[in-house]
């Protein structure tokens, strides 16, 4: 299957990068990730986990398909569970930490400032700072559970709405320990023609985005959170129309180009893609600051001026990066938009 072509496609990216797992790390120390799922027909199971754990080492690998369980499993590959929306983790039954293929780290809500997904509830869309208070209840209930990892809710592409989040999740008791990693997810429909290059759009696009979560990290933890990194745990591409799976050459093309030649390359300090990085001009992060910018507003995070930092800050961005999750597609059956964008 195309996810199998894919998910081996993934590792041999990512190989010579992860030199071993680390048990006490976050994800086992595992950089590679892989995002899927085996419902409504998308044709993802425990070959498609074994094609790319066979390529880079399972021990090196992780996987995630957005709920609590897994009927994949693969020894040595680690799973993460996730508390897919608001006072979730009590109704889903989280498994322990530490057994059965699971890990250390919980993930937290997926897209919060989406109407598709957990901002399908327009409260928890439109005001996150209200939300606090469930973030602990979920996080609470995971750690319960032996989890000591936190995922912040993953962002579809609003960084404002993170930011107002974390804002009242400072202020509030106890919050702020079950933030750890700070979380976001990507998608291109121009992954054919994408150039890891200072004169593309995209590629400067793709680095204000981790230049922005970047900057989240460091003011908050100024403010008194422990964040230890960024979580890039859903990352893929498709065609123009936003719900088509991108074909497969598409596909290679942003690994190659965004996954290998600027993650990976950085994450193994390749200078000459530091040096590119930090001799390209506007790269922007997003904003206002919610300290400063006033109340949240949807559709209302644009980008600023980055400063004359921004370009090195990139590079620490992806520095921070504790992990990098592909999303895997099958054809015909991508399910995040089954039967296109009328469902």
């Amino acid at each position: 299957s195309l996810a199998r072509v894919l998910a081996a496609a993934l590792a041999s990216l990512c190989l010579g990068f992860v030199a071993g797992a680390d048990e006490s790390a976050p994800f086992g120390g595992r950089f590679c990730g892989i995002a899927s799922n085996n419902e409504v027909g998308n044709q993802y199971g425990e070959k498609d986990l074994q094609a790319a754990a066979q390529v880079v080492g399972a021990d090196k690998l992780w996987h995630y398909n957005w709920k609590p369980h897994t009927t994949v499993h693969l020894h040595g590959v680690q799973f993460a569970p996730m508390v897919k929306h608001p006072w979730a983790a009590t109704k889903a039954g989280l498994p322990k930490a530490h057994a059965y293929g699971v890990g250390g780290v919980v993930k937290g809500w997926n897209e919060p400032d989406d109407a598709g997904q957990a901002g399908i509830d327009p409260a928890l869309r439109t005001n996150p700072g209200a939300y606090a208070r469930a973030w602990i209840s979920d996080m609470r209930a995971a750690s319960a559970n032996g989890f000591t990892e936190f995922v912040s809710p993953a962002m579809a592409h609003d960084v404002c709405w993170l930011d107002h989040f974390l804002r009242a999740c400072e202020v509030t008791e106890d919050c702020k320990r079950y933030v750890t990693y700070l979380a976001f997810h990507r998608y291109r429909t121009d992954c054919a023609g994408y150039r890891a290059d200072p004169s593309a759009m995209a590629w400067r696009d793709d680095l204000s985005y981790l230049l922005s979560f970047y900057r989240l990290r460091q003011k908050y933890n100024q403010r008194g959170f422990n964040i230890k990194g960024l979580v890039f745990d859903e990352l893929g591409c498709l065609e123009d129309n936003w719900w088509t799976h991108s074909a497969q050459a598409h596909q290679m093309q942003y690994m190659t180009e965004f996954y290998r030649d600027t993650l990976v390359a950085v994450k193994r300090g390749d200078q000459a893609v530091i040096n590119k990085i930090k001799g390209t001009q506007w790269i922007m992060p997003k904003g206002p600051d919610a300290h400063t910018g006033g109340a949240y507003q949807v559709g209302k995070c644009t980008a600023q001026n980055g400063g004359p930092t921004a370009s090195a800050d990139a590079v620490r961005a992806i520095e921070s990066l504790a992990t990098v999750a592909w999303f895997s597609i099958s054809p015909g059956k991508n399910h995040l938009w089954i039967g296109g964008h009328t469902q």
